[in-house]
């Protein structure tokens, strides 16, 4: 199993699972990530333009030890259709309230 998790604009970890079939399926899912309907996840989204991407981030992969069957778990990023940083995920927004912070505090 893998599980790709993510942070919604409600402060709660999302979860989505899947169960890998083939080596192909996982290439895939790893090097392009899932697409998820930034709509249901972002009030600012609007239904017309909510395709947004969970891109894996494998530096925070770990074996979930709470899990009955081996499951790996990563922490993933919020992507646009366009292939940018979604400016208002709450990881991105930490990411620049850190660098603004470091920019004026050294």
């Amino acid at each position: 199993m893998l599980n790709f998790r993510y942070v919604a604009e409600d402060g709660k970890l999302k979860i989505l699972n899947f169960v890998i079939h083939s080596l192909e399926y996982l290439e895939s899912i790893l090097s392009t990530g899932e697409r998820v309907d930034g709509s249901s996840l972002f009030s600012c989204i609007e239904a017309g333009s909510s395709d947004l991407y969970v891109i894996p981030r494998f530096s925070t992969a770990y074996v979930n030890p709470f899990s009955s069957i081996p499951t790996l778990d990563i922490l993933c990023s919020f992507y646009t259709s366009e292939g940018s940083p979604l400016d208002t995920a709450p990881e991105h927004i930490f990411h620049m309230a850190h660098t603004l912070f470091i920019e004026r505090t050294g």
